[in-house]
């Protein structure tokens, strides 16, 4: 737990710094990982030899999703004290978010209108990779954040108990 009134200016740096860094690489990671399954989940779709433009997009959201989830969660990922619930359950939630990303990435990368040109210099599913990964870290931070709120809930609790 970080006590803001006790902390002089390198530990306020440190802890800046040490999350801009966790930013970084689970954007890094995320983003790559995104891009490396939307490539399997198209060639999954090529040589299964479906034909149906709905499927096409569920395997590449899905793709684009899972890829930006699990890199998050590598981003982001504390090596001390965890279970494997509460692995899964953070891994599903930057899943989850990664696909909210992935339709909104798409939906404005397929709208999207380029005043000059006839056809738009990237697709829609590179939309789709950039904001799954950023949708799936915001879920991770947003997870991360309410467990200290809630560790900080329960220490109060105990404190004001007893």
């Amino acid at each position: 737990m970080i006590n803001m009134r006790s902390m002089d200016k390198s530990g306020i740096f440190r802890s800046a710094t040490f999350l801009a860094g966790r930013i970084v690489l689970g954007l890094g990671f995320s983003l790559v990982l995104s891009m490396a399954c939307l490539a399997v989940a198209w060639g999954l779709y090529i040589f299964s030899g479906s034909s149906t433009r709905m499927t096409w997009l569920v395997m590449l959201m899905a793709g684009a999703s899972i890829g930006a989830g699990v890199g998050a969660y590598l981003g982001w990922l504390k090596l001390d004290r965890h279970h494997w619930p509460s692995i899964l359950a953070t891994v599903l939630i930057a899943i989850a978010g990664g696909l909210l990303g992935a339709l909104g990435g798409y939906e404005y990368g397929v709208n999207r209108e380029i005043e000059c040109c006839a056809k738009p210099r990237t697709g829609p599913f590179t939309f789709a990779a950039l904001g799954s990964a950023m949708a799936a870290n915001i879920a991770i931070y947003l997870v991360g954040a309410g467990g200290i709120a809630l560790r900080r809930l329960r220490v109060g609790k105990q404190h004001s108990d007893a």
